[in-house]
């Protein structure tokens, strides 16, 4: 192989590319040695790996053998973009850079992929297995988006038809309930509970309540068993665990339902026993006292005011007057007379103050959101009061001068 253009024979003629045509073989076959397994043997090079071998080649020369050292006619049609030898005698190489492109340039570009072997098709079993993996990612996402889905569609199925079969259950329970067959109502609510426990969303502390006062209607027909007040008070206590809300409506309603009932039992027995009555007074104040029960319409109505007031009026006038005052300025311009009705009958029937008493009535009468039942009796009070009331005697009238001795009759 004639040695490349160099210091010593700059300009020589003999000097032709086909030896560094020869180096790059050279370069490829101690880089990459023939594969027996390879399924290409003619070892044949398209053009890409050529000019990858060149870069690689011409990247790692020895200073003589560089791209400035080459022949002045070679370098020239380096630099020129590809021109050809007029009688075409040389081979071409291969690709060539672009017009303005410097061989430097060039070889840094394509540097850093290093000597590239030989290209190598698949084999057909690994193009088999290619494709294969191919149907069965195809295969798992169309299964994960068919699961998915099933999974929404359940969901959904569950969440629209379970509230409509719970909706008719707590309906047909709830006309049961009203015509007074508490235990049909109460096989009903059963059933909802059993539901409830499958299809999630629905307020436990209102079906407790629900089911508490099914037991007790049950139990205030007398037509239930001795433990159906129990079971009542059971119920009742669990919604008032279970109630979340913030104005604790089925929480509120529960203490107040098991004060009522506590109180209806002292009044069924011959010989009532008192601590059934402190222990309604006792719930009716925990209502009243505890912050959380502020914002429950029933507090704002002066409910359990009225209630407690009703317990100890007896006993305690001044302090249900108190009660009631309290029940009043709650309810502000939406009172309407329960609790001026409740002052003028204890002004009337317990303190004995007739002024009082008026003053009370006279505002019932006078109170426009006051129903009418209410003004009607307190304006029967009022006829009452004014009735019994005695008048001033009249010392001037005859009848009384009469009473008086004479001058004559003082002799």
């Amino acid at each position: 192989m004639a040695e490349g253009p160099g210091k010593g024979n700059k300009g020589d003629k003999d000097f032709h590319e086909t030896d560094y045509y020869a180096k790059f073989h050279e370069q490829e076959a101690r880089l990459n040695p023939p594969d027996e397994t390879s399924e290409d043997p003619s070892g044949e090079i398209d053009e890409d790996t050529i000019q990858d071998l060149m870069d690689a080649t011409l990247s790692k020369a020895k200073p003589s053998e560089s791209a400035g050292n080459l022949d002045t006619d070679v370098k020239a049609d380096w630099l020129a973009g590809g021109e050809k030898d007029p009688d075409g005698s040389r081979p071409e190489t291969g690709r060539r850079p672009p017009a303005g492109l410097s061989p430097q340039k060039t070889i840094r570009r394509t540097s850093h992929k290093g000597v590239v072997g030989k290209r190598r098709t698949p084999s057909r079993r690994k193009r088999w297995w290619q494709s294969k993996r191919r149907v069965y990612g195809a295969l798992k996402w169309v299964f994960l988006i068919l699961f998915f889905a099933g999974l929404f569609g359940t969901f959904w199925y569950t969440q629209v038809t379970g509230r409509n079969i719970l909706a008719e259950l707590e309906a047909e329970a709830g006309q049961l309930h009203e015509t007074g067959d508490y235990a049909a109502a109460l096989e009903k609510y059963q059933q909802l509970l059993d539901k409830v426990n499958v299809i999630p969303g629905y307020p436990m502390a209102k079906l407790q309540f629900l089911m508490g006062a099914s037991y007790e209607g049950y139990w205030n027909k007398g037509r239930g068993p001795s433990e159906s007040f129990e079971q009542a008070n059971d119920h009742y206590d669990r919604a008032i665990e279970l109630d979340q809300g913030e104005m604790k409506v089925y929480a509120v309603e529960s203490l107040l339902a098991k004060s009522e009932m506590l109180v209806a039992k002292a009044g069924a027995s011959d010989s009532p026993d008192p601590a059934d009555i402190e222990r309604a007074k006792d719930l009716l104040e925990e209502v009243i006292a505890d912050r959380t029960f502020r914002a429950n319409p029933m507090v704002n109505k002066g409910i359990p005011f009225r209630r407690l007031a009703d317990l100890i009026r007896e006993e305690d006038p001044v302090r249900a007057i108190d009660l009631l005052e309290q029940a009043r300025k709650n309810q502000g311009d939406l009172e309407e007379g329960y609790e001026n009705l409740e002052i003028g009958l204890i002004y009337k029937e317990l303190l004995d103050d007739p002024d009082q008493a008026v003053e009370h009535f006279e505002r019932v009468h006078q109170n426009e959101l006051a129903p009418r039942e209410v003004k009607q009796f307190a304006d029967q009070q009022l006829e009452q009061l004014k009735s019994t009331r005695l008048e001033p005697p009249d010392l001037y009238s005859p009848d009384m001068l009469d009473k008086f001795p004479r001058e004559g009759d003082l002799q």
